[in-house]
């Protein structure tokens, strides 16, 4: 385990990092989005950004395959072989990027109509496609540092965007430029962006060559049959995390996607942050497949399932139980009650995504991706069908109720289907991943929930940030103590691993 071990802690590290930097600006920055613009404006932004999201659905996939064909060419030597899928990927994605920006254009007017967005803010939807547009153009350069496994470069440069970001996006506020200084910042982060990307790609690459002519159709070709099956994923996502905002605009209006965008915010801690322990999972997958070594990529599936579940049930238990309180403190005084309620629903739903996500790395890093698109495919159409069902009687809580369920319906197909096929029963899997985290987190919430109801001084309902951070401060202690001790003593966190963090660490440092 050895170097590909501390590749991945290496990696891990430098994840929580970025993941860190870019949650704080995240938090700082929504409540003074929210406070500056008005929760009209601050709707239409996220509304405008989710919807031009979706274009990046017509991209057949192709992107999906870089990673994978790329590790598999970089851990054979391949180095041909790696520059044809680079001129390739480049070709393609320069004309996509292109046709969004035209077919998006043309169609939006019809976009603006349908989301009941005044057509004033034309401009700023087509700022926003040109990010798209920019971001998209030289996705290649990405996808080379990341099958690398340069994920500490790739983190760096979004420690720096995201900074560059917050600092710009107050400005431009404070000197009232709105969303259209917002567009501004954007276009200008997305090209700081995609220079940098570019710029490290070469420095880490020995022989990276961009040579446009050297684009091979029967290269577009398996990268596009490997990625069109992956884009179920991609359509999951944006189904799950953005089609209800679109739904709740059109149904309900644009104060209940301030409050699903709000409990959103929070609870995509519970899905990305136990998720920087799996980035550097899928190439290490490709590599050792092309190793033909299966059975030590099974040690590493369920060792990384393992640290998953681990960090995955506390983050999201503590969120459930502390919905409220976590909502009083990051937005202040005032009823927050409909943030509260999708912090908590968006957790479960969210929850049973990040399960999946370990074992659709290393379906993806073997090839086998089939049966995450039947599973996923599966969820988003459940998804929207329930979604729509609900939201006309129940509104934002319709909604999270079809979200919530239909990922727990697809997380149980997908891990089924994965499982018959790599021969590793499923029992397994709860026995020796789940069971342990699963008793933790279930005692030291009872426990806080307790502690709630008889808390001293009644902080817990006080309007005061600083008795509730107080109070959510000895929760949180309360909770880690607990169910870090009976993780500890069930023997979950074997010693070998710690020893090999702690090197790993050192020779960092």
């Amino acid at each position: 385990m050895s170097n590909l071990g501390r590749i991945l802690i290496h990696n891990t590290l430098s994840g929580a990092a970025a993941y860190l930097v870019d949650l704080v600006v995240g938090l700082l920055l929504a409540p003074y989005l929210l406070a500056t613009l008005g929760p009209e404006l601050f709707g239409v932004w996220i509304v405008l950004v989710v919807t031009t999201s979706y274009f990046s659905l017509f991209d057949l996939g192709v992107s999906l395959g870089f990673i994978k064909h790329l590790a598999e060419a970089e851990t054979l030597r391949r180095i041909t072989r790696r520059n044809e899928i680079v001129a390739t990927g480049w070709v393609f994605y320069a004309g996509f990027s292109l046709l969004v920006i035209g077919a998006g254009t043309a169609l939006g007017g019809w976009v603006l109509q349908f989301l009941k967005v005044d057509p004033a803010f034309a401009p700023v939807y087509w700022g926003i496609l040109s990010v798209f547009g920019i971001r998209n153009s030289c996705v290649v350069y990405r996808s080379v540092l990341f099958a690398r496994q340069r994920l500490d470069v790739l983190n760096a440069i979004a420690i720096a965007a995201a900074l560059l970001n917050a600092a710009a996006t107050v400005a431009v506020l404070a000197l009232g430029y709105g969303l259209s200084g917002l567009v501004v910042v954007s276009i200008g982060v997305a090209l700081f962006h995609v220079a940098s990307e570019i710029v490290m790609a070469y420095r880490c690459c020995d022989r990276l060559q961009l040579r446009p002519f050297n684009a091979s159709l029967s290269t577009f070709r398996t990268l596009y049959h490997y990625g069109i099956r992956v884009q179920a994923s991609r359509l999951a996502d944006l189904v799950y995390l953005h089609v209800d905002k679109l739904l709740l605009s059109h149904f309900v209006g644009f104060g209940s996607v301030t409050f699903y965008e709000l409990g959103a915010k929070v609870a995509g801690v519970t899905r990305t942050f136990p998720a920087v322990l799996l980035q550097g999972l899928l190439p290490a997958a490709a590599e050792l497949e092309a190793q033909r070594n299966r059975e030590r990529l099974l040690r590493l599936y369920l060792k990384s399932s393992r640290y998953l579940a681990a960090l995955a049930f506390p983050v999201a238990a503590f969120s459930i139980v502390e919905a409220d309180d976590v909502m009083r403190l990051w937005l202040g005084a005032g009823e927050h009650a409909g943030a509260a309620l999708a912090l908590r629903a968006l957790t479960v739903a969210y929850l049973f995504h990040l399960l999946m996500e370990a074992a659709m790395a290393v379906a993806r890093g073997i090839g086998v991706v089939q049966y995450e698109m039947r599973a996923l495919l599966t969820a988003a159409t459940l998804n929207l069908v329930l979604s729509a069902l609900l939201i006309i009687r129940y509104g934002l809580t319709g909604v999270l109720i079809g979200t919530a369920v239909s990922m727990a319906v697809g997380y149980g197909l997908f891990m089924w289907s994965f499982h018959r096929y790599v021969a590793l029963p499923f029992v397994r899997l709860i026995k020796e991943v789940y069971l342990v985290p699963l008793a933790g987190v279930a005692v030291a919430s009872a426990v806080i929930a307790a502690a709630g109801l008889f808390e001293v001084v009644g902080m817990s309902s006080a309007a005061s940030r600083m008795n509730v951070l107080m109070v959510l401060g000895f929760h949180g202690m309360l909770f880690v103590l607990i169910y870090g001790a009976m993780v500890w003593k069930g023997g979950y966190i074997a010693m070998s691993d710690v020893h090999l963090l702690r090197r790993t660490v050192l020779s960092s440092s």
